[in-house]
């Protein structure tokens, strides 16, 4: 991922590599702290769930829709959930034409490899029907505006969204030579997933010898490697909230479903140790936030604005 919309001088390199090593970024913020960020979700009425993401100036908006496909037996289907990823061209000029589209498809493999396991969202079973029809899960994204970190923007924006969704249950009908056929009953129900296992990625960037988070475009050019990481929330707690994650269990039982570097530079082992325990740390905090913040936003029945959840 090296497409990137800002150029600095050597000296001005210098001077924000220098102060990440000191812990104290240009707009002051820590190595761990995150600008504000702010979610929205059910922001486009013709999708079955969406949400908006914005992490200071990056912004991202993602729609879930499903299809309905017939197969000769669902048994062997084994993606039903796709990702796509386009970038507005208004975005950054060093996105327009191919290296757009191939900075799209990078983000989408890295999510789809981060969900790539049946107990994130084990509510995908729900999508099989019968034998012969599935719905199938599209979640795309669009990026708005890039003013650096979209890896995590897309990662709470997959999730939101997904979290907001809402699938209509079809009727089975008995046909001949056993068949069955299905349709849209008059009075339909719908059914939501549970994403409380749902992964969240984040990217750990280093920065001369620091490790960084949520880098903004000015930073990311001096951003040497990368190292995304993607967690599996522990199981929920029974005596919590529906879908809130565990706070109990340590950081070492959580589990890793992606570690991907990105970048031209070398990390040594020890570094990467440390960069993964700082990813994980942030992506259950990331996690435990975004969860809140669904929650709250559902039972007010209104969208509330989530400021800063990193303290």
């Amino acid at each position: 991922m090296e497409y990137r919309g800002v150029k600095l001088s050597e000296g001005e390199k210098i001077f924000v590599t220098h102060g990440a090593q000191e812990g104290i970024r240009v707009d002051g913020r820590g190595p761990g702290d995150y600008r504000p960020i702010q979610i929205d979700v059910g922001v486009m009425p013709n999708c079955f769930g969406s949400a908006r993401v914005c992490i200071g100036e990056t912004e991202v908006i993602a729609g879930v829709k499903a299809e309905l496909q017939t197969v000769d037996d669902t048994s062997v289907v084994d993606n039903s959930i796709q990702f796509e990823i386009d970038i507005s061209a208004n975005a950054s000029i060093h996105f327009e034409g191919k290296r757009g589209e191939d900075f799209g498809s990078e983000l989408a493999l890295v999510l789809h490899t981060a969900y790539n396991n049946e107990n994130v969202l084990p509510d995908l079973k729900k999508l099989i029907i019968t034998k012969n029809h599935y719905w199938i899960v599209y979640v795309d994204m669009v990026i708005l505006r890039y003013e650096g970190n979209v890896m995590d923007a897309v990662s709470l924006a997959a999730k939101a969204a997904l979290y907001n969704t809402e699938i209509v249950d079809l009727m089975k009908i008995p046909g001949d030579q056993g068949k069955v056929y299905v349709e849209l009953p008059e009075l339909y129900t719908t059914f939501t997933f549970d994403v409380s296992r749902v992964p969240i990625v984040v990217g750990v960037c280093k920065v001369g010898t620091a490790n960084v988070m949520d880098p903004t475009a000015s930073e990311e050019e001096c951003v040497r490697a990368v190292l995304y990481i993607g967690l599996v929330p522990p199981e929920a707690d029974e005596n919590v909230p529906y879908g809130m994650p565990s706070t109990e269990l340590p950081d070492e039982e959580c589990n890793i479903c992606l570690l991907r570097q990105s970048g031209g530079g070398s990390v040594e082992t020890e570094s990467i140790r440390a960069m993964a325990i700082l990813g994980v740390a942030t992506a259950r905090k990331l996690n435990i936030a975004l969860m809140k913040h669904l929650l709250l936003a559902t039972e007010q029945n209104a969208e509330c604005e989530w400021i800063k959840p990193l303290v």
